[in-house]
C-alpha cells in the first residue's frame, strides 16, 4: 500500500492538487496507511491541506472566490520590493486562514503529528547558510508549521526570503521539486505538475527567468528521483501557469479539472501496478 505521498513545487499550477485530493478520495482504499506527506513549494501547502483532511470543494470554493489579482498585485516584469513583500504578508494571511477551520495557525510539527499521526515534511533553501535544510517533526518539531510552508514557497523574486530563527530561506524546489528520494520510492507516490518551457521566444522577460528556475528545479528532480512512481498530472497546455499572477475563476477551475482528471486516470489505469493493491 501508498505509504508515502509526495506533492512537488509548482506555483500557480498546484490548483491541480485540488483535483488529486478529490481522486484520491474516490479511491481512499489506496491510500489508508500513509504515514508520510512530503510537499515542496505550493505542494507543501496542499501536503498540509491532505492531512488536515480538508475537502476538495471547500478548497475550490475558497479559491475560487480569491481575487488574485488584488492580492497579488505584482507586475511580474516591473516587480518592486514593496510589492513583494506585501504579496508574501498576503499568502501567509490566506493560508492561515484555511487552517484556522481546522487547527491552530501556529502549530509546530510536534503538535501536528500529534494531532493527525502522519510525518509532515518540506523543504526550503537556507541562502545564510547555502543549504538545503528539511523540516518536519523529527529534526525541528518547535519550528511552526505556517513558517516552513511560508519559507518553501519563497520563489525568489515573486515572494522574499523568509527569515526562521535568524536563517534567511528560499523556495525549497529550487533544489529539489520532487523529493521521492528520501522515501522508499516502491511505498510511495509523487503528483508532479512540473513546468518544460519550449525555447520558442527569443524576448526575455523576468518571467522566462522565473519559469527557467521552475524548470531546472523539475529537471534535477526527476533524474535524481529516477523512478516511474511520479507521475505528471497536468497537460502541457498549462505551462505558462506556473508565475500567473493574473489567474481568472476559469483559469483556477480549468487547472484543478485537468489534474482531477488525469489524477483519477493514473490512479485507476496504475493502481493494480502499485506495490500493495
Amino acid at each position: 500500500m501508498i505509504k508515502n505521498i509526495v506533492f512537488s513545487g509548482g506555483g500557480f499550477k498546484a490548483w491541480a492538487y485540488i483535483g488529486s485530493l478529490q481522486a484520491i478520495n474516490e479511491y481512499k482504499y489506496l491510500f489508508n496507511n500513509v504515514e508520510q506527506i512530503i510537499g515542496v513549494s505550493a505542494g507543501a501547502v496542499f501536503g498540509l491541506f491532505y492531512i488536515l483532511d480538508i475537502k476538495w470543494q471547500f478548497l475550490l470554493d475558497f479559491f475560487m472566490g480569491l481575487n488574485f489579482k488584488e492580492l497579488f498585485d505584482i507586475d511580474i516584469d516591473n516587480i518592486f520590493i514593496q510589492q513583494s513583500l506585501l504579496a508574501g504578508l498576503k499568502f501567509t494571511e490566506i493560508i492561515r486562514e484555511i487552517m484556522n477551520y481546522y487547527i491552530d495557525p501556529d502549530v509546530t510539527f510536534k503538535q501536528l503529528w500529534k494531532f493527525s499521526k502522519i510525518k509532515f515534511t518540506t523543504s526550503a533553501l537556507n541562502i545564510t547558510d547555502s543549504q538545503l535544510e528539511y523540516f518536519n517533526y523529527e529534526l525541528t518539531p518547535d519550528i511552526k508549521v505556517i513558517d516552513a510552508i511560508r519559507a518553501s514557497c519563497s520563489l525568489p523574486i515573486v515572494l522574499p526570503p523568509y527569515l526562521i530563527n535568524g536563517k534567511y530561506y528560499y523556495d525549497g524546489g529550487i533544489c529539489n521539486n520532487c523529493p521521492i528520494d528520501l522515501v522508499d520510492e516502491i511505498e510511495s507516490i509523487a503528483f508532479d505538475v512540473a513546468f518544460y518551457p519550449e525555447n520558442n521566444n527569443s524576448s526575455m522577460k523576468l518571467v522566462d527567468l522565473l519559469n527557467c528556475m521552475v524548470t531546472i528545479s523539475n529537471k534535477s528532480s526527476k533524474q535524481k528521483s529516477g523512478t516511474d512512481n511520479v507521475y505528471s498530472i497536468l497537460d502541457d497546455s498549462f505551462n505558462h501557469e506556473s508565475v500567473n499572477l493574473n489567474q481568472s475563476r476559469d483559469d483556477i477551475f480549468n487547472i484543478y479539472m485537468n489534474g482531477y482528471i488525469n489524477s483519477k486516470n493514473i490512479m485507476f489505469k496504475n493502481h493494480i501496478a502499485l506495490p500493495g493493491f
